[in-house]
């Protein structure tokens, strides 16, 4: 059994989606083409709407664990 990363998504990233969805895109839509979960995209919708939208943490204040974590995934998404 492997164990699933989940994906960690920078502040600009999230805002990019937002923008998409507010441009008119639908939010299955502006996942779809993102490459994002649709319920993701959804949580950063209503997320922004209270005023707690949030980005992934800068590298220098994580854990070591959580910064190789933070580092792989973001070399697999270059890669793809």
């Amino acid at each position: 059994m492997t164990k699933t990363v989940r994906a960690r998504y920078n502040l600009e990233f999230k805002q990019e989606a937002l923008r998409l969805v507010e441009g008119g895109q639908s939010i299955a839509a502006a996942a779809r083409s993102l490459g994002a979960v649709e319920q993701t995209l959804f949580n950063w919708v209503k997320a922004q709407r209270l005023g707690k939208l949030k980005g992934q943490q800068r590298v220098n204040e994580m854990s070591d664990k959580t910064r190789q974590k933070a580092l792989s995934v973001d070399s697999r998404a270059r890669l793809q």
